[in-house]
Formats: structure tokens, C-alpha cells, sequence
């Protein structure tokens, strides 16, 4: 599936033959047949298979990339195809006047395809190479529109993030294959030993990738400026993609993770959920709303894997993908609408909270999926929301468990506020469900409503009853406490003002992590290596330059090359001159001797005879 849509991806941004109309409908086909395949392998793979491929050899190590078939991985896999089908189908009429709508759908494909590379991956080496393909394709994505004067600077500021992340991501598997030579995931869970402190080092290496593939603190920056790509794929990032690799491959890693790890990574997520709860209160932007949204519910996920409960955490994980999905959605459906009924407003006012009226007449079919997915995110009962908080909650120690519920009041309060401003529960809701020509908008909305329910994961509703006594018996209670006391509060608060604390609407200054703290380092570096490459590196060449060539300023200085020449004239020419005068020598000498006369011929030999007795007569007598 994975090498289909990469396929299908290149397809479609190569082959310019093709009628320009013609690519979104193949893409979505080819959509269609990797969920129905994604689906097939789902139910018809009894148990866990294994594949591994020789990628090649270095020294006495064979890297190998393999693929792992268990019903968690083809689970992700269903629900990552079903989103990207869902998000094709719906970009169908969304992107159907944008000229570059081939790259767009093609920068799709090669984004689900990266995600679905994390997702089947079998080692950490394959893990790796997908991991930075999901980066590169979300650059595509969030900088789609790049003659926008926001898009340059939020994809670039994604892509830099992510790779500053990244660093610990690779530094932590390479310590893994240091100790155990090997990057398979089920070899190191039978090998690993949690209480090395070399172990520990990887596992928070691991981590610090997660947390820039999720979002997490300090990786937090990037997100609420990755709104100013296309709505629909930002549902993609949103739901599905990048922010779900992060969490993902977090739980796939747990049971490498000491409890170093897992402690940062409960830190992590206390630090990135309330703060973004908060500051989704005082934004104006519906699309900022969302992102701040997703970040809190990011944060709550990786509270549960540092609680050692990432089975919960990825259950979170697969109900949020459906109800944000959704909401992404709805909003982008908002944003088409007010488009075309202020064509000449720009994207700061179209997008603005307080400047939106009268979608409960002209979008009431909107209206109703968009509160079931509200619901659905604050945890309402009978949404498949409040199934995947409540077990996520059950399994928090207490010093996780109260600022995860300070969330679960958080939540509701600033997501039925949005519905409440945008879809006032009073008379007047029109009656054209759906409009003419939006049935391709309504169709994925009301499939991601059904899914929001808990109807739809009926067979995975986890055991709410606990034991008499445990710390537990209080929380489902007190969690819809503070759920309905959110949902409460949001009614009464449905006619002020958003608030206008900056403090709140700039992240309480996290975000300005990366503006006045990672950014200028950055730069700073950038402006270093110049420096660095003319004045060491240039010094260090030319240096070497003249000690091998000489000097041309200074002809006297001694070089390699000067003492080369002096040893090659005066020892190797004159040695190999000397050899070849002497031989030149003997046979002028010989040839001498060569005369033809008889009485030279008798001298010679006469000599010869007295050298012989001579030598004779000193050895008697020696």
C-alpha cells in the first residue's frame, strides 16, 4: 500500500500528459484501492507477520528494513487510509479551481504513503528514512500556497523545528545499534535492559523526535503557523499524518522507554496540554482554535504513554483522528462558504471568529456534525470522544491525573464556545441541508460524524467499572463534572467577548521560544558557518595548499613540493643517471676488448691466468 501511493504520487507529478481534470479523480481511486486493501489485510490477517528486506551490508552488519503486520499497525493503517480517502474525496470540489491541483494531490498521496512507511515499519532504521519523508511531504503541504507572504516563513519554521527534533530521534537509535547492533523493534524488546543508563539516554533522544513530530513542548511553534496551508490538509496533519506520527511511534517505543523517558514524556505533556487548553481560549482564528485544540489533546496522549498506558493513549489517538478530522473540515467548508460570499476578503478576516454570522441558515447541515464532533472532543457521553478520555484517564497516576482533568474542564470550554459563536442555538436554522453542488463536502462530514459516536466503537468500549476504594471510583464522576461544567460555562460565555489577554493569545510566550530563543541561535549559527568555512576551513585548505604546492608569494618557503623536486632531482634522478652512466661505462669498457687482434686476446688472457695464481698463492698462504 505504502509503495502504491508512492507510485500514484509520482504518477501524477510526472505524467503531465494526463488531462489536468483527470488527477484528482485517479488519485482518489487509487485512494479507494489502498483503504479496500488496507481493509482486506485488517480481517484477514489472523496473526502477526513479520517481513524483513536485506537493505545492504556494512562491514560485518546487515541493515535490514522490515515491515510488521499486527492488528495495531493494519488498525493505523485503516484509519490512515480512511482519512486521506475522506480528505481526497472532500478536496475533489474544495481545490477544484486551484492550477496546481496535480501537485497538490500528488504532495497527498506522498504524505499518507511517508506516514504509512512509520506506521508499518518494523525497525528503526525504516522508522527513520518514512520519519523524514512525512517531514519533507508536510513542507510541501504547509508551503503549498507559497506566494502567500505566511507560507514561506510557518513551513519553513515546520521543517526546521522538526529537524532540530530530529537530532535526538537519529542520536537515539544510533545508541541502540551501538549496544545491541541492530534496529529491529522486536529484537530490541527482548534484548533491551531498562536499567542501563545508556538505554535511558536513547529512549529521551527518541522522545525529543516525538515531541517535534507532535508538537510537544518545547516543539510546540511550529503547529498554529502550519494553519496556512490548504484546510483540507491541514485536517490531514491534524488528524492522521505528522502530529499522529509522534504519538504513535511513542507508543510503538514504550516498551523501550525507562522511566526516565516516561516521566519527560508525562512532563511533555502537562506542559503542552494545559497551556495550549488556555490559549485556544483567546484566539479569534477558527483554524488557530483547532491547532491549539489538537496540541492539548496531543499533550493528554503523551500524559497517558508516560503513565505507561499507551494502548489508552493510541485509543485516544484513533478517536481523535475522526472528530478533529471532521472539525478541520467543517471549518473548512465554513471558509469556502464566506469565500465566495466575500471573494475580495483576505484570509485574517474570512477566518475570524467574530466576523462570522448566519451559518446556522446557510450551513445547517454543518452546524449539526460540527456539535457532534465538539462533543465528541469534549467528552460527552455516547461519543466515541468520552470512550477514549475515560480509559485514558482510568490509567493516570494522581500527579498526572489532576492537570489531565484541569484539560477535561478546559476542553469543552473552549470548543462549545466555538460552536456556540458560530451556531447560535436559537430560531431560524435554515432548512437547505445540503446545498446545491456540496454533497462531496457533506458525504465525508456525516461518515466522520458517525465515526464520532460511540456507536462506532462499541466493541472497544473500555470497562468503566473499578474496584471499591481505588482512586478511580471518584474520576468518571468527577470528569463529567468537569466536562458539563466546561460545556456550562461556555453557554454563559457564548455572547462576551473572546478574551483579549495577550498572554493567553500568544501561548503564555512558549511560542516565542522559537522566535527569540531557537530562531536567532539558528541564525546565528547560519551566519557562523560562513565565517567559519572562510577563515578555518579556506585557512586550513590553503595552508595545506602551500606546504604540498609552495607558497607563490613566497618562492623561498619550503613546501612539500620543493623538498619533492630537490629529492626527485638530486636522489632519484641522479642515482638512476649514476646506474645507467656506469653500465655505459662497463660496455665501452668490454667493447674495448672486442677488437679482433690475437695479441690482445693473449694479453687477456696471460692477465687473467696471473690474477688467478695470485689469488691462489694468497689464500695458501692465508
Amino acid at each position: 500500500m505504502p509503495g502504491l501511493l508512492i507510485l500514484l504520487s509520482v504518477v501524477l507529478a510526472l505524467l503531465g500528459f494526463i488531462p489536468f481534470r483527470l488527477y484528482p479523480r485517479i488519485s482518489v481511486f487509487g485512494s479507494l484501492l489502498s483503504f479496500t486493501g488496507s481493509v482486506y489485510f485488517l480481517f484477514n490477517t489472523p496473526e502477526a507477520q513479520f517481513f524483513r528486506f536485506e537493505w545492504f551490508h556494512t562491514g560485518e552488519y546487515a541493515l535490514n528494513l522490515s515491515l510488521d503486520f499486527q492488528p495495531l499497525t493494519l488498525g493505523m493503517t485503516s484509519l490512515v487510509c480512511l482519512i486521506n480517502l475522506l480528505v481526497q474525496a472532500f478536496s475533489l470540489r474544495y481545490m477544484a479551481h486551484e492550477r496546481r491541483i496535480q501537485a497538490y494531490f500528488a504532495s497527498l498521496q506522498f504524505f499518507t504513503a511517508s506516514m504509512l512507511g512509520i506506521v508499518l515499519s518494523g525497525s528503526l532504521l525504516l522508522s527513520f528514512l518514512a520519519w523524514e519523508l512525512v517531514g519533507f511531504s508536510s513542507w510541501l503541504l504547509i508551503g503549498f500556497w507559497y506566494e502567500k507572504s505566511t507560507t514561506g516563513p510557518a513551513a519553513t519554521k515546520a521543517f526546521m523545528l522538526n529537524r532540530l527534533a530530529d537530532v535526538g530521534f537519529l542520536s537515539g537509535i544510533l545508541i541502540l545499534f551501538n549496544r545491541y547492533h541492530t534496529f529491529e523493534l522486536q529484537e530490541l524488546s527482548q534484548l533491551i535492559q531498562l536499567d542501563d543508563p545508556a538505554i535511558a539516554l536513547a529512549g529521551i533522544f527518541m522522545l525529543l523526535g516525538a515531541f517535534g513530530k507532535s508538537a510537544q513542548f518545547p516543539f510546540q511553534a511550529w503547529l498554529p503557523d502550519a494553519m496556512v496551508g490548504p484546510t483540507p490538509a491541514s485536517a490531514m496533519i491534524h488528524a492522521a499524518t505528522m502530529v499522529a506520527a509522534g504519538v504513535f511511534f511513542a507508543a510503538r517505543i514504550s516498551p523501550l522507554l525507562a522511566d526516565q523517558a516516561l516521566l519527560l514524556a508525562a512532563i511533555a505533556g502537562m506542559l503542552t496540554a494545559i497551556p495550549a487548553a488556555l490559549a485556544a481560549l483567546a484566539q479569534t482564528d477558527i483554524k488557530k482554535v483547532l491547532a491549539y485544540s489538537t496540541l492539548s489533546q496531543l499533550g493528554l496522549m503523551m500524559m497517558g504513554i508516560g503513565s505507561g498506558a499507551p494502548d489508552q493513549a493510541l485509543f485516544h489517538l484513533f478517536t481523535h483522528a475522526f472528530f478533529k478530522c471532521g472539525l478541520f473540515l467543517s471549518a473548512a467548508v465554513i471558509l469556502h462558504h464566506r469565500h465566495h460570499i466575500f471573494p475580495e476578503a483576505n484570509d485574517q478576516d474570512l477566518q475570524d471568529i467574530r466576523q462570522i454570522q448566519g451559518l446556522e441558515k446557510d450551513l445547517p447541515f454543518v452546524g449539526i456534525v460540527f456539535a457532534i464532533f465538539n462533543l465528541s472532543l469534549s467528552g460527552f457521553p455516547l461519543t466515541s470522544g468520552f470512550l477514549s478520555k475515560e480509559s485514558l484517564l482510568e490509567a493516570m497516576p494522581l500527579y498526572v491525573l489532576i492537570p489531565a482533568l484541569v484539560t477535561v474542564f478546559l476542553t469543552p470550554l473552549y470548543s462549545m464556545g466555538l460552536f456556540f459563536r458560530l451556531f447560535p442555538l436559537r430560531k431560524g436554522w435554515g432548512s437547505n441541508w445540503i446545498p446545491k453542488g456540496s454533497w462531496l463536502f457533506m458525504i465525508p462530514l456525516g461518515i466522520l460524524a458517525l465515526l464520532s459516536t460511540g456507536l462506532a466503537f462499541g466493541p472497544l468500549k473500555p470497562n468503566l467499572s473499578v474496584a471499591c476504594c481505588t482512586p478511580e471510583e471518584w474520576m468518571l464522576p468527577v470528569s463529567l463534572i468537569l466536562s458539563f461544567s466546561g460545556m456550562l460555562t461556555a453557554w454563559l460565555l457564548r455572547n462576551k467577548s473572546i478574551p483579549d489577554w495577550p498572554i493567553l493569545r500568544y501561548h503564555f510566550g512558549l511560542d516565542a521560544i522559537w522566535e527569540q530563543g531557537a530562531k536567532p541561535v539558528l541564525r546565528e549559527i547560519a551566519s557562523l558557518a560562513p565565517k567559519a568555512d572562510r577563515q578555518i576551513l579556506d585557512a586550513l585548505i590553503h595552508q595545506l595548499a602551500f606546504r604540498v604546492a609552495g607558497n607563490p608569494e613566497k618562492p623561498q618557503a619550503i613546501s612539500l613540493s620543493a623538498i619533492t623536486s630537490g629529492t626527485d632531482r638530486y636522489v632519484w634522478d641522479a642515482g638512476v643517471h649514476g646506474i645507467a652512466g656506469l653500465f655505459r661505462s662497463l660496455g665501452n669498457f668490454f667493447r674495448t676488448l672486442q677488437s679482433g687482434k690475437t695479441q690482445s686476446y693473449l694479453l687477456i688472457s696471460f692477465l687473467v691466468l696471473t690474477l688467478f695464481l695470485l689469488l691462489l698463492l694468497i689464500h695458501e698462504l692465508w
